[in-house]
């Protein structure tokens, strides 16, 4: 069904072609119902094969997740962490976190995962994460959320760029600009939206990005001006692109999502001192 012929899946399989017919047939005569069509040196699924196809491998994905939550609590004993992180944070943040908390435990383990911040959270909820990191999300029951200090967004622009000769960037002085805005709903986007909208400018959209480190990079080809999170902002090329903080004052709020009842490991509190650590002393120049 995968490969598309007994050739190919004899090779997946590491045994022989022979013993694939072999095994067709027995499983055929088995169920008393024909899977394959032959003709013209080939098989062709039936549709009897393709619907006993999805049941297996719905039997399969249970098994494997089995197998995997047993594995996760073998690996937590021994000192694994699992983290689901917003994709921005997972290019910079996150490694540089989890090299601190690799070099205090060298024993430990680290499973990175990265999902949108809503997701992050259901993550944690369901204990496919034992930590979370995303923007402050709606409540999600049997979730903690742990926030940190609001931080600063900023305005990304050309090197250059005539807004850069302020320390501050007017988001009135948007209007008419070539702006990168960025796609999804989450409550930072739609802050952006609404601080924009409320200023009364109307920047002339030429970009809507999947994520603001896509955003980030889009500023450094010229493409346009963005309003990041200050995370984003610490990934731009600061050879190609300026950042300042916009006025009136934009935050971003960060937080470290955790299960709900259920005491804090001590890697899960030396991560969460890292992080508070962290954005304690982000800055921009």
């Amino acid at each position: 069904m995968l490969a598309g012929g007994l050739t190919a899946g004899a090779r997946l399989l590491n045994v022989s072609q022979p013993a694939v017919s072999r095994l067709i047939r027995d499983l055929e005569e088995a169920l008393e119902i024909p899977l394959f069509e032959r003709g013209a040196g080939r098989l062709r699924p039936t549709l009897e094969a393709g619907r006993l196809y999805a049941a297996v491998e719905r039997h399969f994905d249970t098994m494997r997740d089995v197998a995997e939550t047993a594995s996760g609590l073998r690996a937590f004993r021994l000192g694994q962490l699992r983290i689901a992180a917003a994709p921005t944070l997972s290019l910079d943040l996150m490694p540089r976190l989890i090299q601190k908390l690799l070099a205090a435990h060298p024993q430990a383990s680290v499973r990175l995962m990265t999902a949108t911040a809503v997701d992050v959270t259901t993550m944690v909820a369901k204990a496919e994460a034992d930590l979370g990191v995303a923007a402050v999300a709606p409540d999600t029951p049997g979730v903690v959320p742990e926030v940190m200090p609001p931080l600063p967004a900023v305005c990304a622009m050309p090197r250059g760029h005539a807004l850069a000769r302020a320390e501050k960037v007017d988001l009135r002085d948007l209007d008419g600009q070539p702006f990168i805005a960025i796609g999804g709903e989450g409550i930072f986007q739609l802050r952006i939206r609404r601080a924009i909208e409320t200023s009364g400018a109307s920047p002339r959209t030429r970009l809507v990005a999947p994520s603001s480190a896509t955003a980030a990079r889009c500023v450094a080809e010229g493409i346009g001006l963005a309003v990041l999170d200050p995370f984003a902002g610490a990934l731009v090329d600061t050879s190609r692109v300026e950042v300042r903080p916009v006025e009136p004052p934009l935050t971003y709020e960060l937080a470290l999502f955790r299960p709900a009842g259920t005491a804090p490991s001590p890697l899960m509190q030396s991560f969460s001192a890292l992080l508070h650590e962290a954005t304690a002393s982000l800055s921009f120049g």
